[in-house]
């Protein structure tokens, strides 16, 4: 039998503890088989910078790496390289821009022929540029032709300087107007055509221009 006191083991026949000399409870067959009573005893506690911490709480442990690098390879490696390829692409397609928009200034298509002779967009240009450019020409031999052969021949008159005839032949003054106007007009309606083709090339449009450009040859 145990003391419920001290928890000191004695004879089931004692009255009073051995140890103590508390009074024993009175013996029956349960008594015996109970187990000594053991102290309350108090929760210890952890003392940090004078804060008690139950030992309940605890702070998780904070996860490991096998690889110390395991944490930061992770997302460096699903970052993808946003400008490295963008500056090379529009540098190219802003020299194929200048290509051809040079294609309906003169005889500036020969560039576009040599610098991007296999993009299609390019040569679409440069062959719309190349038909304005002959076009041009044609026209002017042709406007030279009509003044000095035709205008000159049908509106032509003696020449009078200060009041005296020279007995030589000019043209009149409404064959100078007919030469004025054709030479005009063919320079504005060039200007018009090359205008409408730059318009076209900024846009990164390939429309033909108006009544020469399906004659073009080179695309």
């Amino acid at each position: 039998m145990f003391c419920q006191n001290c928890g000191t083991q004695n004879d089931s026949a004692s009255k009073f503890c051995l140890k103590c000399g508390s009074q024993m409870p009175v013996a029956n067959n349960n008594m015996n088989m109970q187990q000594p009573v053991q102290p309350a005893q108090q929760p210890q506690q952890a003392v940090d910078g004078g804060v008690g911490i139950q030992p309940n709480q605890s702070n998780p442990a904070p996860q490991e790496f096998s690889n110390p690098n395991q944490q930061m390879q992770q997302p460096m490696n699903n970052q993808q390289p946003n400008n490295m390829n963008y500056a090379p692409q529009s540098n190219n397609n802003d020299n194929k821009k200048v290509f051809k928009i040079l294609s309906y200034l003169g005889i500036l298509w020969l560039v576009g022929i040599f610098a991007e002779k296999n993009d299609a967009d390019v040569r679409f240009h440069v062959g719309q540029g190349m038909i304005l450019f002959i076009t041009n020409v044609v026209l002017v031999l042709a406007i030279y032709l009509i003044n000095n052969f035709v205008i000159a021949n049908i509106f032509k008159t003696e020449a009078i300087i200060f009041g005296i005839r020279t007995g030589a032949q000019t043209v009149s003054a409404t064959g100078l107007f007919l030469m004025g106007l054709l030479s005009w007009g063919v320079w504005i309606a060039i200007l018009v055509l090359a205008i409408m083709g730059i318009v076209n090339a900024n846009k990164d449009e390939n429309k033909p221009l108006p009544v020469i450009g399906n004659m073009a040859f080179y695309k």
